[in-house]
């Protein structure tokens, strides 16, 4: 009963319908962020590119991946995006600090 309360209209979990070009990045082993999540919240950009990293998760970008996001911002579209290269890539070092 502490925390702030806000009021939201019904339509707030309603999906989003939109034509602006938008870019979705996941990973295939994301624990916190599961491929069905992003395929739900996706189906409503029409014009949408959708980047799968192989072995990542949802904050382990790879070089593939800024090259894409560079592209994509610079010609502000998603036309001709190829993210095939992010397919492929190998697990990342475990990190241990």
């Amino acid at each position: 009963r502490l925390w702030p309360h806000a009021a939201v209209p019904t339509s707030y979990r309603e999906p989003i319908h939109t034509k602006v070009p938008t870019m979705f990045v996941y990973g295939d082993v994301d624990g916190g962020t599961p491929l069905w999540f992003t395929e739900h919240a996706a189906s409503g950009f029409s014009n949408r590119a959708e980047v799968a990293m192989h072995n990542r998760g949802h904050t382990e970008w790879a070089p593939c991946v800024e090259a894409v996001y560079e592209r994509f911002l610079n010609q502000a579209s998603v036309q001709g995006l190829d993210a095939s290269a992010c397919s492929q890539l190998s697990r990342p070092p475990f990190k241990i600090k």
